[in-house]
């Protein structure tokens, strides 16, 4: 989703998700990363498989990121909060080089 600055680390996160059985027809999913400002940093769509691989700024101080799993939502409408609001479960990650 984001294009990487010249010079900028970065790191591969792998999302990984299960579905149950009888779970019926589910919307399509994304993983969702931002920071801890709210900033969208990634959004990959998971795959058939429940996969998903996201690639997150790495810097020295350490940053707070906020992962979230949950439907795919048009852009002009996307923020941590709709997607929660939409049934996304998140994680916290705190990131270090």
């Amino acid at each position: 989703m984001t294009s990487p600055t010249r010079g900028e680390r970065r790191i591969p996160l792998d999302v990984t998700t299960t579905r149950s059985e009888g779970s019926g027809e589910l919307p399509s999913l994304a993983a969702y990363a931002f920071s801890s400002g709210g900033s969208l940093l990634d959004m990959q769509p998971v795959d058939a498989k429940g996969n998903a691989k996201l690639s997150l700024p790495l810097s020295n101080e350490g940053d707070a990121v906020r992962v979230v799993l949950g439907p795919q939502i048009e852009k002009e409408e996307l923020s941590v909060s709709e997607v929660l609001r939409r049934g996304g479960i998140d994680s916290h990650l705190q990131l270090r080089a």
